[in-house]
């Protein structure tokens, strides 16, 4: 498993500089790659993978009538096929709390299903993962630092490697397939759509 110690130390070696053990984090590189490193974990796991998303969460109101967004969700939407006859469907995330737009108040005063996108702590994510923010964060932090490009032409050979790794696992992941796809049932039943 990559901890976030390995993922800094591939960083520290994209520009040259000895690897660091935890009572090392003092090393100005060091905190810049840690820095760095966060950024892009959250920039990555923004986009929503197998490992951070939920679907059809219920958030409760609390006595206060409102709606609390979990602290580590990146993102909050309100299922609308699970919220469409509960009148919860057009909601949005403001801050820690969903927000009527319609009524202009977070006065919601029922539960709520979501889809959530979490943001996880890197020793939970899987290895694909990791792999993929470490040298994602490595490529940033060398362009940041030093930007030679031949360095940096690897860096992102790999990364690119990488992320067709993270893709596929993604897809496996989520048993995407494109016989289950909705285009692809109506074809396998012999339906056509209708003429005009």
């Amino acid at each position: 498993m990559l901890t976030r110690l390995n993922a800094i130390n591939i960083m520290l070696r994209a520009v040259g500089q000895s690897p660091i053990t935890t009572a090392g984090l003092q090393h100005p590189h060091a905190i810049l790659a840690s820095n760095t490193l966060t950024d892009i974990e959250t920039e990555v796991q923004a986009s929503g993978w197998w490992f951070n998303e939920d679907v059809g969460v219920t958030l409760l109101a609390n006595t206060d009538g409102e709606v609390i967004i979990p602290s580590n969700a990146l993102n909050c939407d309100p299922s609308e096929l699970n919220n469409y006859y509960s009148g919860t469907s057009g909601l949005v995330q403001r801050g820690n709390r969903m927000y009527d737009p319609r009524a202009q108040t977070f006065f919601i005063n029922e539960s709520v299903k979501c889809d959530i996108i979490y943001r996880l702590d890197f020793t939970e994510i899987p290895h694909a993962a990791a792999s993929y923010i470490a040298y994602y964060a490595a490529l940033e932090f060398h362009s940041d630092v030093i930007g030679d490009k031949t360095k940096m032409a690897r860096l992102e050979s790999k990364l690119g490697l990488l992320y067709v790794a993270l893709s596929t696992q993604d897809m496996l992941n989520r048993n995407i397939n494109a016989r289950t796809s909705p285009g692809a049932a109506r074809l396998l039943s012999g339906v056509r759509p209708a003429s005009r």
